[in-house]
């Protein structure tokens, strides 16, 4: 007898995730998520920005550079006359 068909006839409270289909036993109500998938959702999604990031480099260094170059003339406003 596996352990799930065992807790399921013990009476046992237990949730299973949807997505990966781990099984938390002493669950007494569903969860909002499973651990082990927010630790790989949260992976994934600084994984994204950090390429967001890298890819918008080029054109912050290139606003920053114009504004550099704005506020260097003298005047002050940051933009260029």
């Amino acid at each position: 007898m596996s352990m799930v068909e065992r807790a399921i006839e013990e009476k046992v409270p237990y949730w299973i995730c949807p997505d990966c289909k781990t099984v938390y036993f002493g669950a007494v109500s569903p969860f909002r998520f499973c651990p082990k998938c927010r630790e790989e959702s949260e992976r994934k999604k600084n994984e994204y920005w950090a390429g967001v990031v890298e890819k918008n480099k080029p054109l912050v260094q290139n606003i920053l550079a114009k504004y550099l170059h704005g506020t260097q003339s003298g005047n002050g406003s940051g933009r260029s006359v």
